[in-house]
């Protein structure tokens, strides 16, 4: 069986993340081959769940997210995810700001981009979240940042480390 679910942590959004979330919407498009099958945000979809390396995946939810559907709100169960790649985003010394980071995370089927509330960067050290965890997503939401959808992580608990990388994600393009 897969770990058990890590430690959970809350964080509201951050002036840093205002400013991220400035141009907030989502519209409509979906993942590359399968433009034509997008669910409808009020739909009941359920997330296939994969398993590799004894972990399991929720295989279809970053689609899900990308039409517009939102994890652990409105009674949706929170998405399981691989981070694929982490990166710090240096901020400016002089600005003040916190650092960001940038994420891809992937559910085996799907890849895109997403970035970390700057309330969650001390979960990063803390649970050694990186290449390859496992998460578990409470919460995002998702933003047009220049003409790209990103996953804006607002909440989310490590579920295992050190996975090999699941499936061979394809990138949901916009």
């Amino acid at each position: 069986g897969g770990g058990g679910g890590g430690g959970s942590s809350s964080a509201a959004g951050t002036h840093s993340a205002a400013q991220v979330l400035a141009g907030a919407g989502s519209g409509g498009g979906g993942c590359s081959h399968s433009a034509a099958h997008v669910p409808q945000a009020h739909s009941r979809v359920v997330p296939l769940a994969i398993q590799g390396g004894g972990a399991m995946l929720d295989e279809g939810c970053i689609e899900l997210m990308h039409s517009g559907q939102t994890a652990g709100l409105a009674g949706a169960s929170p998405y399981r995810v691989q981070v694929i790649d982490l990166k710090p985003i240096r901020n400016n010394p002089q600005s003040g700001a916190a650092d960001r980071y940038r994420l891809v995370i992937s559910d085996g089927r799907h890849y895109m981009q997403a970035m970390l509330s700057t309330s969650l960067n001390p979960m990063l050290e803390r649970d050694g979240i990186r290449a390859l965890s496992i998460v578990r997503l409470d919460n995002h939401i998702m933003n047009n940042v220049q003409n790209r959808k990103v996953i804006i992580i607002l909440k989310f608990a490590l579920i295992s480390n050190d996975q090999p990388q699941i499936g061979h994600p394809q990138q949901c393009l916009p």
